[in-house]
């Protein structure tokens, strides 16, 4: 879903299960990439320049949903790509998780993903050992 858009950036909610960029294990997979060069290319905006392709400026991973912000031109790449390497862009996380927690739960430890053969799915955890 298209969230906003200007002729230097367009800003996406991805939905879970959706890979951002096509890789070795979804080379298959429609990617939020695709869909942005879809779009582009359907609005009359894709290929202004010969040598720059309009690209996402971070990614999430697949089993998360979230905002991603593409730039359209060089020069919003350069300037968001500045803009996350010097921590000028607050990036937020919110984890739904199962259980019972007895009040407030405040985790400040490294999170690791994991791979949980019954569900054949990745999974985040806390490990305090590191």
């Amino acid at each position: 879903m298209l969230l906003f858009e200007d002729e230097h950036r367009c800003v996406r909610n991805k939905p879970a299960d959706m890979v951002v960029h096509p890789g070795n294990k979804h080379t298959t997979d429609v990617t939020l990439h695709d869909l942005m060069q879809s779009y582009l290319h359907q609005t009359g905006q894709s290929q202004k320049s010969p040598t720059f392709t309009p690209s996402l400026c971070f990614r999430i991973d697949k089993d998360t949903s979230g905002i991603v912000i593409s730039a359209k031109t060089y020069d919003a790449l350069q300037r968001l790509n500045e803009q996350i390497r010097e921590r000028k862009t607050h990036k937020t996380y919110l984890a739904l998780v199962a259980g019972r927690f007895d009040g407030y739960l405040d985790i400040n430890d490294p999170l690791f993903r994991g791979y949980h053969k019954d569900t054949e799915k990745s999974h985040m955890f806390v490990n305090t050992e590191k």
